[in-house]
């Protein structure tokens, strides 16, 4: 094969690969709270927020798989764990992602562990947008997943990816923040506990139109040389 022809079957497998980023974890906490995440992507930062927890247990508790929901490797396999009850607004974890790339960020995922306690601890989370840059009403429910079993304060936690592909609007511009909540409900007893765990955001930085541009008109000038090879020279 011709150097034109690979050029151009690079030129296009860049132009394609870069329109359909695949996604990453952005930001992540696993016992963390504040601005402390567990891992972040460049130019992204975030807020956890404790106030609305019953508490942050330091050790006793936590997932063990080691995974940000199903498969995102590098959680911690111990404690801390986010303990939530049912009670009081105490059932509710926080967070916040802000883009600082200098471009366009499609958020993809919110992944999380959970894990009931107890027979009586809250079953049910569900998952909403509760306020920022996106163009939605504040507190959007996005979904409810309920828990297949329990798994107690110290285990391998239930693992859930949920994804945000339904909602209008996911893209935060450079500068922009969006804050979710992970509420948990439907317990049996308000005041027996349950916990969340290794939970983040997943997406991927938007190419810039101009860089693309660039690229789809290098590729089509490539192909005009191609056709009249230039008497040859390629």
């Amino acid at each position: 094969m011709r150097f034109l022809e690979k050029w151009l079957i690079c030129v296009v497998l860049f132009c394609i690969f870069a329109a359909d980023a695949s996604a990453d974890l952005l930001i992540a906490w696993d016992g963390g709270e504040g601005a402390n995440s567990a891992t972040n992507a460049t130019d992204i930062s975030g807020t956890l927020f404790t106030d609305a927890l019953n508490d942050v247990l330091a050790s006793g508790g936590g997932s063990t798989d080691g995974t940000f929901g199903p498969v995102l490797t590098g959680a911690s396999s111990s404690g801390p764990v986010y303990r939530v009850v049912d009670q009081g607004g105490k059932n509710r974890l926080t967070f916040e992602i802000v883009n600082n790339t200098g471009s366009d960020l499609n958020l993809e995922s919110i992944v999380f562990d959970y894990s009931a306690w107890f027979p009586d601890s809250p079953l049910s989370v569900r998952v909403q947008y509760r306020e920022g840059s996106l163009a939605l009403p504040d507190f959007t429910e996005i979904t409810t997943v309920t828990v297949a079993g329990i798994a107690g304060k110290l285990g391998d936690y239930e693992d859930f990816a949920v994804s945000l592909s339904g909602l209008s609007d996911t893209v935060l511009a450079d500068g922009q923040a969006a804050t979710f909540d992970l509420v948990a409900y439907n317990a049996n007893l308000n005041n027996t506990a349950g916990g969340f765990d290794n939970v983040g955001i997943t997406g991927s930085v938007v190419p810039e139109p101009a860089t693309l541009g660039l690229f789809s008109l290098t590729a089509v000038i490539l192909l005009i040389c191609r056709r009249v090879s230039f008497g040859g020279m390629f």
